[in-house]
């Protein structure tokens, strides 16, 4: 039996695949390149890069 599983592809927009977690209802999605598995990419991931850039932007006012 072969499942079928969602992922993406190392090269898509960050912000189609913010858009496939809240479609989907996922909270981490592999990552493919040519077709084989290079790793995963998670909520929880681009959560912390963005509050990451946020706070050095804005480090002077917290």
């Amino acid at each position: 039996m072969i499942t079928k599983f969602k992922s993406v592809d190392v090269a898509i927009d960050i912000s189609n695949v913010i858009e496939i977690f809240g479609k989907e209802k996922l909270w981490n999605l592999p990552v493919t390149k040519d077709g084989k598995y290079v790793g995963f990419i998670s909520k929880s991931n681009i959560f912390n890069k963005y509050l990451s850039v946020w706070a050095a932007e804005h480090k002077d006012e917290i």
